[in-house]
């Protein structure tokens, strides 16, 4: 994971770039690259819990998939990342963005989204909801 300073060093907002590399099993089958801009909150960190001091936050951003989606042929779509939150665990919707599917997902539209509890192994996987057609 990548993490690029976009705020100045002691800015009031702190604002940082993020990029991950995802792998999907499951219905979704593949890689994802997404890249987000996240905010962090001035008033305030977690008070309590295994989370006690992280700072809570805002983000944005998109996901490029490469993969199939229940046994559809492989393809590719750019799903648009929003609501994201950092509150003890990270959550975003996320909002398919139809013009970019090609290959196999050509024609997908949907929604769907993610919660990734922090105490959670990123190797263990993260609970996604996805409501589609294709």
């Amino acid at each position: 994971m990548g993490r690029d300073p976009v705020s100045a060093e002691g800015a009031p907002l702190k604002i940082t770039r993020v990029r991950s590399e995802r792998k999907f099993s499951g219905a979704m089958t593949g890689t994802g690259v997404a890249e987000y801009i996240i905010c962090y909150h001035a008033d305030g960190s977690l008070a309590e819990g295994t989370c006690s001091g992280m700072p809570t936050t805002s983000y944005t951003g998109i996901c490029h998939f490469k993969g199939s989606i229940d046994g559809s042929p492989e393809g590719e779509v750019i799903f648009i990342v929003e609501n994201g939150k950092f509150t003890g665990s990270a959550q975003a919707d996320w909002l398919i963005d139809e013009k970019t599917a090609i290959g196999g997902l050509k024609g997908l539209k949907g929604k769907g989204g993610y919660k990734h509890d922090v105490t959670s192994k990123c190797e263990d996987g993260t609970n996604v909801w996805f409501e589609y057609t294709l």
